[in-house]
C-alpha cells in the first residue's frame, strides 16, 4: 500500500459546502475558514456574531409586540363589554372578535420574524 496516497491534492474535501470547489482541494483554506468561524462568536462586544445595528433593529422590531399586547387586550375587553350589553348577539360578535385576535396576532408573528431576520441573516 506504499503506492496509494490518500488525501492528496486531487481529492475533494467536502467538509464545508460553503467553500467553492477549488478551495475544497486546498486543506489550508479549509483550516483557515474553520478557525475564523470558531473565533467569530467570541469577539468582545458582539454576542453571537451580531453587530450593534442588528441588535438595535431587532429590538425596535420587537417593540411591535407591546402594541400587539395592547391591541389583543382591547379586542377582548370590547368583546366582553359588547356581550355584557347584548347577550343575544354573542354568536355574531364572538366570531368577529376571534378574527380580530387572529389578525392582531399575525402582526406579532411578523414582528418576531423581522426581528429574527435582522439578527440571523444580515
Amino acid at each position: 500500500m506504499a503506492g496509494i496516497h490518500r488525501g492528496g491534492a486531487a481529492s475533494l474535501r467536502l467538509h464545508d459546502p460553503q467553500l467553492p470547489l477549488p478551495a475544497r482541494r486546498d486543506p489550508s483554506a479549509l483550516k483557515a475558514r474553520s478557525l475564523h468561524r470558531n473565533r467569530e462568536p467570541f469577539q468582545k462586544g458582539r454576542p453571537h456574531g451580531c453587530s450593534f445595528g442588528q441588535l438595535i433593529g431587532a429590538g425596535l422590531a420587537a417593540i411591535a409586540l407591546a402594541g400587539v399586547g395592547v391591541g389583543i387586550g382591547n379586542i377582548f375587553a370590547t368583546l366582553v363589554s359588547s356581550i355584557a350589553r347584548n347577550p343575544a348577539a354573542r354568536d355574531q360578535v364572538f366570531g368577529i372578535g376571534i378574527l380580530g385576535f387572529a389578525l392582531t396576532e399575525a402582526v406579532a408573528l411578523y414582528a418576531l420574524l423581522i426581528s429574527f431576520l435582522l439578527l440571523f441573516t444580515f
